[in-house]
Formats: C-alpha cells, sequence, structure tokens
C-alpha cells in the first residue's frame, strides 16, 4: 500500500508541476487574448490580422524557423556524425566549440555579425572589397537571408546537441549487420543510422523551430533595419504602446505563436509515432566508430571551417571593436587600447549586473535540472 501511495505521490507531484509550468501559463495566456470584461472577444485578432504588416510577420516567422530548423538539421547531423561516430582528430575541441554559440546571448551574436556584414562599414565586407577590388559590398546583412543565417548559426547547437547525445549512445547492432552485408559506411549512414536517428533528429529541429520563431534579439538587430518583421517584434512593438488595446492586440499574436509550435510539435509526434523505433539487443554496447581513412583530415579542415565562421569570426568582432578607440578611424595598433573597458570593469553598477546574471543563472539552472529530472 506505502509503495502505490509513494507512486501516486509522485505521479501527482509531476502533475501539478507540468500544469503549473506549462498548462497554466499558456491557459492564461489564452484566457487573455480572447476574454474582454468577463465575454468572449475575438477583436483583437480581427484587428491585429487586418493589417498587412501582421500577416507579413506571421508568414516570416514560418519561412524563417522552418528554413532555420531544415538547414540546421542539414548542417548538424553531419557534425555531430564526424564527432561522434569517426576517428576524425580534435573531436573533444570541436565539441565544445560547436556549442559554444549556444553560450553566446543571441543578441551579442546579431551585433557581431552586424558589425562584419554591415554594407557600408561591415570588417569582413571591407576586407572582401579590397581583396577582390569590389566597388560594393559582397553581403548585407540586413535581409532574409542574413538573418536566417545568423539564426542558423546561434541556434544549430539545439540540434547538435539532441543529435549527437543520440547518435553516441545508439545501438550499433543494426549497423554492423548491414556492414556484415556489404554495405559501404555512407550506405549504412543513410540506411541504418539516419532511419533510427529520426526521432532525435525531429526533436532537435522542433527545438531549433521554436528558439528561431520565439526569438527578439536577433530580429530587432538584423531585421528591423532591413525592414523585416517577425512576430516577436510585432509583439513587443504592439507591447510598447503601452495602452489596453496594445496589450490585447500583442496577446492575440503571441497566442497565435503559441498555436503554431504546438501544431508542429503535435504533427512531429504524430508522425515519430507512426513507426516503432525500438532496437532489441541482448546487451548494450557503444557504436563502432567508424576509420575515414583519406578523408580524415579534410573532415578536420571542414570542421574547422565551421567552426571559426560560427563562433571564431564573430567573437572576434566582437572584442576587436571594444578595444577600438575611435571608430571613425581606421583599425590601427595606435587605435586600439582598453580604453572603453576601464569604466565598464570600474563601474560599480556592471559588477552588480554581472553579479544578478550569475546568480540568477546559477538558481534557474538548478531549479530547473531538478523539476526535470523529477519529472523525466
Amino acid at each position: 500500500m506505502s509503495r502505490i501511495n509513494s507512486k501516486f505521490i509522485v505521479i501527482a507531484i509531476s502533475v501539478l508541476l507540468l500544469l503549473y509550468f506549462v498548462i497554466f501559463p499558456m491557459g492564461i495566456l489564452l484566457y487573455d487574448s480572447i476574454m474582454l470584461d468577463g465575454a468572449i472577444n475575438l477583436e483583437n485578432y480581427r484587428n491585429v490580422y487586418s493589417q498587412d504588416v501582421n500577416w507579413r510577420a506571421l508568414t516570416n516567422t514560418i519561412e524563417l524557423s522552418l528554413g532555420v530548423m531544415i538547414v540546421s538539421v542539414l548542417i548538424t547531423f553531419p557534425l555531430a556524425w564526424l564527432v561522434g561516430r569517426t576517428d576524425m582528430p580534435g573531436k573533444k575541441i570541436y565539441r565544445t566549440l560547436l556549442v559554444s554559440s549556444y553560450m553566446i546571448p543571441p543578441y551579442v551574436g546579431a551585433i557581431a555579425w552586424v558589425q562584419l556584414l554591415n554594407p557600408s562599414v561591415g570588417y569582413l565586407n571591407e576586407i572582401l572589397k579590397f581583396v577582390f577590388g569590389l566597388e560594393t559590398a559582397p553581403f548585407d546583412i540586413y535581409t532574409m537571408a542574413g538573418l536566417g543565417w545568423v539564426l542558423t548559426l546561434f541556434y544549430s547547437p539545439f540540434a547538435f546537441i539532441t543529435i549527437s547525445r543520440a547518435m553516441e549512445k545508439m545501438d550499433p547492432t543494426l549497423e554492423e549487420a548491414a556492414r556484415v552485408s556489404g554495405a559501404s559506411p555512407m550506405r549504412t549512414v543513410f540506411d541504418v543510422t539516419l532511419p533510427l536517428m529520426a526521432p532525435s533528429i525531429l526533436a532537435g529541429g522542433l527545438l531549433v523551430f521554436i528558439a528561431a520563431g520565439s526569438c527578439f534579439g536577433i530580429p530587432a538587430i538584423v531585421g528591423m533595419p532591413g525592414n523585416i518583421e517577425v512576430m516577436t517584434t510585432r509583439i513587443v512593438t504592439y507591447i510598447y504602446m503601452g495602452d489596453t488595446a496594445g496589450v490585447r492586440d500583442a496577446t492575440a499574436l503571441a497566442a497565435s505563436l503559441m498555436f503554431l509550435a504546438n501544431i508542429l510539435l503535435f504533427g512531429m509526434t504524430w508522425m515519430v509515432g507512426k513507426k516503432d523505433y525500438t532496437t532489441i539487443s541482448g546487451k548494450s554496447t557503444r557504436p563502432n566508430i567508424v576509420e575515414l581513412g583519406k578523408w580524415k583530415w579534410p573532415c578536420f579542415c571542414l570542421v574547422g571551417a565551421y567552426s571559426m565562421i560560427s563562433i571564431i569570426i564573430p567573437l572576434g568582432s566582437i572584442v576587436l571593436t571594444s578595444l577600438i578607440i575611435t571608430l571613425s578611424k581606421p583599425i590601427a595598433l595606435d587605435n586600439l587600447g582598453f580604453d572603453a573597458w576601464i569604466p565598464v570593469i570600474t563601474s560599480s553598477q556592471y559588477m552588480e549586473s554581472v553579479w544578478n546574471s550569475v546568480v540568477y543563472a546559477v538558481i534557474a539552472a538548478c531549479i530547473g535540472t531538478l523539476i526535470s529530472i523529477f519529472i523525466a
């Protein structure tokens, strides 16, 4: 009886936590978007979707999120395979580098790429113009492609973490059977590994879709100067109006974004549920390492180039800009120094913000981890 009671208590607490942290906020958002003075009122939905700018924001959000999701999966699956399943050199270093952008606030990455690919004064554009003798900048960050580029670089680690961990823990039995039957390593990847990884790939893609669709910092810094609106920028625009009508319109758009994410979630759950992905084996073993042979060092260089583009160059841009004394002057040794750092480091307000960020991040991480472990 005590065991039954213990199980019931655990399940009850888990359900209550899910209700409080997931269902309750979603219910409040939906309630506020349709109720006015105690009665159902959909005038705010009619108002926001009668404006072309909001329809463009919705379509832009869907296009960007789907595009970023697809490109992220196409990039991270081979990267996860190379890092987790092959004998490529430097795998430990690359495993850290490839998730480093996850640790960088997205708006910081957006600022970095604006500094690099600004059509007027971007560092990278200026270098390419000088090297190839171009009259105009070859890249413009303030476009849909530029916005998608930055979103992909900073949210692809969601897919990489999900796919790489699942790939390193998968049962190798079916892969070994395929190799014994004469299948090449690439044939084994496409016919066995890829189908077995489908749930993890879909899960990673879903995380990227939701993160890209709910992001505000990158669209605000990269998209808005190029007149590219998404749902999050429209929501904040309505919030800044400060009146009740603006808040209700923002709530309607937020609820629409919630519906969009949940439709995709249930759609992917339905797709995964149509097939059985269970692998039966007598024991749990680590997957075999694939020998790349002559492709070992080319793959090493390829992953290194991606790490350079996605992590090192943007961070270098941020650091370089922080060291420039006068932005209107060319970059030279006599125009570099720590002048901008000194008032920031010596400011008590700065140190207080750093301390608050660390403390609240640790608290949130501990509470979130405990709740997740308990529910899982």
